[in-house]
C-alpha cells in the first residue's frame, strides 16, 4: 500500500493519517466480498502474505466505510451465499484504519451453514498482527489489531504492540488459543457490547501486558485464560 515506498514511523505521529510519509498510501490493502457468487462454494482464502502499509481513512476510501487497513471483509448478498473465508499464516503491520487496523469483518458476514453461531467454518488462524492502529491518537479504543463483528473463530495468532486495542470481537465470534500482549488501551473486548445478545467467549489464551484486560462492560467471558496488568472485573475461571 506504500506506493513510494516512503513510509516513515515518525516518534510522535507514528502511522496515523497525519504522518506525512503515509498521504500516498493506497486506502486498505485488501477488500473481500463474500456476496460474490461463488457456485462450488470454496472457501475464500488468504494465506502466506504481508500485508503491510495500510491506510483506511475517510480521505482516501472511495466506498463510505473506513474501516480494515489490511483486510476488509464483508458480504453485501441480499441472500446469503453461505460462502466462508480463511485468513491464515499472515503477518500484519504498520496498517491504519479508523476501525479495525489490521482487519474488519463486518456484522453481514455470518458461518456457512452453521447451525450456531460459533463461526467455526471462518477462520482467522496463524497470524501475526503487530504495530497497527485503529482509531484516533488517545481517544479511541478501536483495535489496531481486529474488529470482528461478524461470525469467525479466531485461533492460535499472536497480536501484539498495536495502539488502542488488540480485539474487539462480536458474541458470534469465538476466540482460541491467542497470545495478545502489549497492545495499548485494552486487550480484548466486545464490540458495541451493550447491542449483543451474549457474552463473547475467549478461550485458553494469554493476554499480557496490555493497558488493561478489557476497558467496555458488558466484558467477555475469559475461560481457562492467563493474563496479567488486568482491571476489569469481567468474568473468568
Amino acid at each position: 500500500a506504500d506506493r513510494l515506498s516512503n513510509d516513515t514511523i515518525d516518534n510522535t505521529l507514528l502511522i496515523y493519517p497525519e504522518n506525512p510519509t503515509r498521504q500516498d498510501n493506497s486506502g486498505r490493502v485488501l477488500y473481500v466480498n463474500l456476496g460474490t457468487p461463488n457456485t462450488n462454494r470454496t472457501k475464500t482464502v488468504i494465506s502466506g502474505f504481508t500485508i503491510a502499509g495500510g491506510n483506511a481513512t475517510s480521505k482516501n476510501q472511495t466506498d463510505s466505510c473506513h474501516y480494515g487497513g489490511g483486510i476488509y471483509i464483508t458480504d453485501t448478498a441480499r441472500v446469503k451465499t453461505g460462502n466462508a473465508f480463511e485468513v491464515s499464516h499472515c503477518f500484519f503491520v504498520n496498517n491504519y484504519a479508523e476501525r479495525g487496523g489490521a482487519i474488519y469483518v463486518d456484522g453481514n458476514v455470518t458461518g456457512a451453514d452453521s447451525k450456531d453461531q460459533t463461526g467455526t467454518d471462518n477462520e482467522i488462524k496463524y497470524c501475526e498482527l503487530f504495530d497497527n492502529i485503529g482509531g484516533r491518537r488517545g481517544s479511541s479504543f478501536n483495535a489496531g489489531g481486529m474488529w470482528v463483528e461478524g461470525a469467525a473463530k479466531i485461533f492460535n495468532n499472536v497480536i501484539y504492540n498495536n495502539v488502542n486495542g488488540g480485539l474487539r470481537v462480536s458474541d458470534k465470534a469465538v476466540v482460541v488459543n491467542n497470545t495478545v500482549t502489549s497492545n495499548t488501551a485494552a486487550a480484548i473486548d466486545m464490540v458495541d457490547p451493550q447491542q449483543q445478545s451474549a457474552k463473547a467467549q475467549i478461550f485458553n489464551t494469554v493476554c499480557w501486558n496490555n493497558d488493561v484486560l478489557s476497558r467496555h462492560s458488558p466484558y467477555p467471558v475469559f475461560r481457562y485464560c492467563s493474563f496479567y496488568h488486568s482491571e476489569s472485573d469481567g468474568d473468568s475461571d
